[in-house]
């Protein structure tokens, strides 16, 4: 016999995980349904700000701080304009 011939017993068909992936105590803290993608997404959206990059890209500071603009060829600052 193998072991898939053999009928499963209770305490075998109690200790297999749960459909979904919380725990038998607690959830994931994500709402299920239906109906939550509205809820997910705004989640979602707000806790990107916690990521160091996806800040530093989407604040738009690296253009109000640096003199140069964010520009990759700047030569320097024009003080004044010489006539030729």
């Amino acid at each position: 016999f193998g072991s898939r011939d053999l009928p499963q017993s209770t305490a075998q068909r109690r200790a297999r995980p749960e459909a979904h992936s919380g725990s038998a105590m607690g959830g994931s803290n994500k709402p299920r349904g239906i109906r939550a993608a509205r809820k997910m997404v705004i989640r979602r959206r707000e806790q990107r700000w916690a990521d160091k990059d996806y800040k530093k890209a989407n604040l738009g500071t690296k253009y109000k701080c640096n003199p140069f603009g964010g520009t990759s060829h700047a030569k320097g600052i024009v003080v004044e304009k010489i006539g030729i």
